[in-house]
């Protein structure tokens, strides 16, 4: 017969709790995919219909980083890694893949803007080949 015990913890208790722990682990990554998308989506609104091309994906996502909501939601999921190691892989992998998603999304969306933005005082495009012939 096994021992039920491991470590003074009845084995059913600790996969009771690596399942919980997993589980929040989840609610928080994708509480912050979708507190990245609408910081996203407030700085697409920004940039766009205020005037502030001037910016940079860099900048935005920097900026990002302090928000208060999405700094307590990391919180959480940290909280349940710190408890739970092996999360720890997954859970970075996640926030890259936000993080990838995120600064695309903004550069697809932005890039027009800020395009107009820089070459705004340029009478037109004219080939470096134009000038041989």
């Amino acid at each position: 017969m096994t021992n039920p015990f491991s470590n003074g913890v009845i084995h059913q208790q600790d996969v009771r709790d690596r399942s919980i722990a997993r589980q929040r682990i989840a609610q928080a990554i994708a509480r912050e995919q979708s507190r990245v998308d609408f910081l996203i989506d407030c700085a697409v609104e920004l940039v766009l219909h205020r005037g502030m091309t001037g910016t940079t994906v860099d900048r935005i996502w920097t900026a990002f980083q302090t928000d208060e909501q999405l700094r307590a939601i990391r919180l959480i999921a940290d909280s349940n890694v710190a408890d739970y190691t092996e999360y720890t892989g997954w859970l970075n992998g996640q926030r890259l893949n936000i993080e990838t998603r995120g600064r695309m999304r903004l550069a697809a969306e932005l890039n027009e803007a800020v395009y107009q933005y820089r070459y705004a005082n340029t009478v037109g495009f004219r080939p470096a080949y134009a000038a041989c012939a």
